[in-house]
């Protein structure tokens, strides 16, 4: 199953991505995803402190837009959210 998503992530970047490349003009960039971390475990050695980081799930959303100058140069302004629920 994880396999077959990360496939289907891949894919997706790839296709979303040419338009990126486009000439000069004027572009809108727009994203979505889920965020599925994992919980982080460790011991401190010298103190013996264990240590948790917690992550937690959530939506994200991203959106761009930008001038690009058609020679590798680019100008753009982003703006993101990220949901975060236990």
């Amino acid at each position: 199953m994880k396999l077959r998503l990360i496939a289907l992530a891949t894919v997706a970047a790839v296709a979303f991505s040419a338009p990126a490349m486009a000439a000069e003009g004027w572009y809108l960039g727009l994203g979505a995803g889920y965020s599925m971390g994992s919980d982080i475990d460790a011991k401190s050695v010298p103190a013996g402190t264990n240590l948790t980081a917690t992550s937690l799930e959530g939506w994200a959303g991203i959106g761009s837009i930008g001038y690009s100058f058609g020679n590798t140069w680019r100008i753009e302004n982003e703006v993101s959210f990220s949901e975060q629920a236990l």
